[in-house]
C-alpha cells in the first residue's frame, strides 16, 4: 500500500470508527445531558465551518455555482425526504435515536442516518485525498469530532432497549462500511468530472447542513441552554482553523 493510500485509509478509519469509539466511551463515561449538549453544539459549529470553508468552497472551484447548488439542494432534499421513512423526531435526548427502539426500527434509523450524513462525507474524504488537498484531513477530523458525542448520546439511549453489545456491533459495521466507502472514493475519483465532483461535494454539504439545523443544534439547545451558542462559535473557530491547515 502506497503512502497516499495508507493516509486515505487512516482518514476514513478515523472518521468511520469514531462512532465505535463514542459507543465504547459510553461504557465508562456518564456525562450529564448538559455536557453532552455542549459537545453537540461544538460539533455543530465545527461542521458548519468545515462545510462552508471546505466542501462548498471546493465544490465551487471545481464545478461553479450551478453544480454546487444542485448538489446542496439534493443533499438537503434527501435528508428531508428521509424523515418520511424514519420515526418521528424525538423529544428526548439523542439525535434521531431516542424513542426509536420501541418501534423496532433502530437498525433502519441508524443506517439511514449514516448513509445521509456519514457515507457522503466518507466518500468525499477519499476523493479529496487523491487530489492532495488538506480538505480530506479537515473533514476527517470534523466528522470524528461530531461522531463521538453523537455516539455517546445514541448509545446511552439505545442501550435502554437493546443490548449495548449489539449497539457496538452496529457502530462497528458502520465504521467498516464508512472506511470502505472512503477507499472507493479514492480509487474511482479520477473518473469524476468537474461538475459531477462539485455536485457530490454539494450533496454531502447539503445533508450535513440540514442535519445540523434539524438535529444537532435543537438537541444541543434543548439540553445545554444558551451557553451552547458560545460553544458553537468555539467549534466553528476550531473547524475554520482546521480548514486553513
Amino acid at each position: 500500500m502506497q503512502q497516499a493510500e495508507f493516509l486515505t485509509f487512516l482518514y476514513g478509519a478515523s472518521a468511520g470508527f469514531s462512532l465505535l469509539a463514542g459507543g465504547v466511551l459510553a461504557w465508562w463515561l456518564e456525562p450529564g445531558r448538559r455536557v453532552l449538549s455542549w459537545f453537540l453544539g461544538f460539533s455543530a459549529g465545527a461542521l458548519i465551518a468545515s462545510t462552508s470553508a471546505g466542501l462548498v468552497e471546493e465544490a465551487y472551484q471545481h464545478g461553479g455555482l450551478d453544480a454546487t447548488a444542485v448538489g446542496l439542494l439534493a443533499g438537503a432534499g434527501l435528508y428531508y425526504a428521509a424523515h418520511f421513512f424514519l420515526p418521528a423526531h424525538p423529544d428526548a435526548e439523542g439525535p434521531h435515536m431516542a424513542g426509536v427502539a420501541e418501534k423496532g426500527q433502530v437498525g433502519r434509523a441508524i443506517l439511514a442516518a449514516a448513509v445521509l450524513d456519514g457515507f457522503p462525507e466518507q466518500l468525499v474524504i477519499g476523493v479529496t485525498s487523491r487530489l492532495g488537498t488538506a480538505l480530506a484531513l479537515t473533514l476527517a477530523v470534523a466528522v470524528a469530532i461530531t461522531n463521538l458525542p453523537e455516539a455517546l448520546v445514541a448509545t446511552r439511549s439505545l442501550s435502554r432497549s437493546i443490548p449495548r453489545a449489539r449497539v457496538l456491533l452496529l457502530w462497528l459495521g458502520l465504521g467498516l462500511g464508512g472506511t470502505a466507502v472512503t477507499m472507493l472514493g479514492y480509487t474511482f475519483s479520477h473518473h469524476l468530472t468537474g461538475d459531477l465532483f462539485a455536485a457530490l461535494l454539494g450533496l454531502a454539504a447539503g445533508a450535513v447542513v440540514a442535519m445540523v439545523a434539524d438535529t444537532l443544534l435543537p438537541e444541543a439547545f434543548r439540553g445545554g441552554g444558551h451557553f451552547v451558542s458560545l460553544v458553537t462559535v468555539f467549534g466553528f473557530l476550531v473547524g475554520f482553523a482546521l480548514s486553513r491547515l
